[in-house]
């Protein structure tokens, strides 16, 4: 048996030793004067920490099996349904596969065109609802977040000015949460369908936000860590010992600390035991 996790930066374990993170990094102002190789040297030893302080490799110590953790900070749902597609040449029956899902909100739009990239709508249902604050500018939008365009366009300075407008009124006027709920359903729904086909086990869970507000008949919930209804930050949060150090991030929601990932997987494996052994 095996066990392989996937999800965001939540599954990934950023945040589990910010000062260790910060101090690999070159938080002095070394990475400026590092060359590339020192950088990429120092990029793997953080990554390595992420995953030894994650809990993954505190579930995998439970189980004594081996493990791999393809948890990718940023990581949008759909990301982590590819992601789960492009290693399912791994699986063999009785492996287990531990989901942990992100906020769709990251995931492109599909009747919006291709040739404006953009890196999301909003990391996290707390920003989009941010972006609805006004502000010096009036009511910021997505727009801001454009990185480039797919395509040359022989009118790119008129497009990109349009899109930054249209998205402040998408916000207010064309946003759906309904169609969030539909999109999410069908995610989990296709992943639980592929994963019983390859015979494996499996268990999912909320990372920082719910996927879904109700339940839905397309869902089985009993591979599901507390029904779909809490996650990773709302499990933690009321422990500050649970929750990576203060400022390092611009968002209230905060990654659990390693102490966090400990707390968290300890509920998580029990919930496994049940599904699997009860």
């Amino acid at each position: 048996m095996k066990l392989y996790s996937f999800g965001d930066s939540f599954t990934q374990g950023l945040g589990t030793d910010r000062k260790l993170e910060h101090k690999l990094m070159g938080e002095d102002g070394d990475w400026d004067n590092w060359s590339e190789e020192k950088k990429n040297i120092q990029r793997t030893k953080v990554s390595k920490l992420w995953i030894e302080n994650s809990f993954t490799h505190m579930f995998a110590n439970k189980l004594k099996c081996q493990y791999r953790n393809f948890g990718h900070n940023g990581s949008a749902n759909m990301d982590i349904v590819e992601m789960i597609m492009r290693h399912s040449h791994l699986f063999e029956k009785g492996d287990l596969i531990i989901i942990g899902w992100s906020s769709s909100l990251r995931d492109k739009i599909p009747f919006w065109p291709k040739q404006v990239r953009y890196q999301w709508i909003a990391p996290s249902q707390q920003v989009k609802n941010n972006f609805l604050i006004p502000n010096e500018k009036g009511v910021p939008g997505i727009g801001e977040h454009i990185e480039e365009f797919n395509e040359e366009l022989q009118n790119e300075k008129e497009v990109h000015e349009f899109f930054l407008n249209f998205t402040k009124g998408w916000l207010v006027e064309g946003y759906q949460e309904e169609y969030y709920q539909l999109y999410n359903q069908q995610l989990i729904y296709f992943v639980q369908k592929f994963l019983d086909y390859n015979k494996v086990k499996y268990i999912m869970f909320n990372a920082f936000e719910p996927m879904l507000d109700e339940k839905s008949s397309l869902i089985d919930y009993n591979y599901y860590w507390k029904e779909g209804k809490e996650s990773i930050w709302s499990f933690t949060k009321h422990d500050d010992d649970l929750l990576e150090v203060k400022g390092y991030t611009s968002s209230d929601i905060r990654h659990p600390s390693k102490k966090g990932h400990k707390y968290f997987t300890e509920s998580l494996y029990k919930f496994y035991k049940e599904v699997y052994d009860g």
